[in-house]
Formats: structure tokens, C-alpha cells, sequence
């Protein structure tokens, strides 16, 4: 089936032709970036690299997506922002953050480094990474969701909650329960563990309450006033 590997060859051959890209797309960047500066883009130019899923490169027998372990889920985010940005010292000095970020906080966080902050016009769910890569963000969300035609997931920076379509509980479980900081790796999976009890259950609030987020249309006031 599509995404399951059990061919060790096959696996090896192909996790080196995705290391082998990896190393291809960190030299395009670095050419990007080169260009940028030798054309004299780099003070209002704002650069973000990213992605919208990993791979997990045959843990646990998988290729692909589609499920939310980390191999698939956790993405790169690398922002630049122009050298005359008043932003620029926050992001520009190789500050690595090790909090837990969103894809939704992106475009946010571009309003605000382009001198447009919308973090609290309504119907924007995620939040401007400006602060906190300035370290200056002590109470962040910390604090993520994800869902598939199936699967969900809510992460944390300690733990990991999966909740599994039918067609995959007879697999997993219902749910799946990983501490992030003790099993990285999500080995064990907590869900039954009457020790982890508390932690399963706020996790699963935080999941439900999610789901019946139902946040309006954004509206970007800056831009609808021009028009």
C-alpha cells in the first residue's frame, strides 16, 4: 500500500536520494540568499522557507505523510526578514526556537514584519512569531493542531495526543499518547497509562475544543479599507 515500506534496500537507497535533496535545496538556499545581497534585495526583501509535511522516511515501515508522527508532521521554518525591517535583529541573528509553532502563525507573522499587524483583527487563529523570536514572548501558545482526512493531533511541548480514524484503531488504539521529552521517538505510546491519566484527558479537551473552533472569515482591514 501506499506509504508502508518493508524493504530495508529500498528504504536505504531511497532515504539517501532524500538526504541527497536535502543537501541540494540547503545550496539553493544558500545561492538565494547570495543573490539576494549581491543584487541589493536583502534590505526589503523578506525570505521564509518552509513546508507542508515531512517524510517518514520508513520509521515504523512508513514512506510518505499522512500520519502524525514527527517524521511526517514537524516541518522546517526558516525566516529572514529585510536587513532595515526593525524585525531584523530578531530574526536575522541564527536564533534557533525550540517552542512549538504553527503553520498558521506564517502570515501573521509576514503582516507584522511588513508594518501590518493583524494577531488580533478576527478570524486570524494563529500568532505573530515576532515576539518570540525576539525572546520577548515569555507566555507563547506553545501549542499545536493537525488533522487529515482521518487522523488528528494536538502537540504540545511535552506531550503528543493522536486520535486515530476508525480504520486505524485496531493498529493504535483510539488514541495515542507520547511524552516528547522522555520518548521522542513515541516508542511508548501513554494512552492506557492510568500514571498519564490527567495528561490524556486535558489533551483530549484541548482537542474537542478545537474542533468546535468555528472562528469567522478572515478580514483584512488594512486592505479592505484601501479598496
Amino acid at each position: 500500500a501506499r506509504g508502508l515500506i518493508d524493504n530495508e534496500e529500498m528504504a536505504r537507497h531511497l532515504t539517501a536520494k532524500y538526504f541527497a535533496k536535502v543537501n541540494l535545496m540547503d545550496d539553493a538556499l544558500g545561492q538565494l540568499l547570495a543573490e539576494v545581497r549581491k543584487l541589493g534585495l536583502d534590505d526589503n526583501t523578506l525570505i521564509v522557507f518552509t513546508a507542508d509535511h515531512g517524510n517518514m522516511l520508513a520509521e515504523r515501515g512508513r514512506w510518505f505523510k499522512s500520519v502524525m508522527y514527527e517524521g511526517s508532521s514537524r516541518i522546517p521554518l526558516i525566516i529572514k526578514a529585510p536587513t532595515r525591517s526593525p524585525h531584523a535583529a530578531a530574526f536575522n541573528r541564527g536564533r534557533v526556537v525550540s517552542e512549538v509553532v504553527e503553520n498558521i502563525d506564517i502570515m501573521p507573522t509576514l503582516m507584522e514584519v511588513i508594518g501590518l499587524p493583524i494577531d488580533q483583527q478576527p478570524g486570524i487563529q494563529g500568532r505573530s512569531l515576532a515576539n518570540l523570536a525576539a525572546g520577548r514572548d515569555p507566555n507563547w501558545k506553545n501549542v499545536a493542531y493537525a488533522e487529515l482526512v482521518g487522523p488528528q493531533m494536538v502537540r504540545t511541548a511535552g506531550y503528543k495526543l493522536i486520535k486515530n480514524p476508525p480504520r486505524r484503531r485496531t493498529e493504535a488504539g483510539d488514541y495515542e499518547l507520547y511524552d516528547m521529552v522522555r520518548d521522542p521517538k513515541e516508542d511508548h505510546n501513554l494512552a492506557a497509562d492510568p500514571r498519564e491519566a490527567a495528561i490524556l484527558a486535558e489533551l483530549k479537551a484541548k482537542l474537542e475544543a478545537w474542533q468546535q473552533t468555528t472562528p469567522p472569515p478572515p478580514r483584512i482591514e488594512q486592505f479592505t479599507k484601501a479598496r
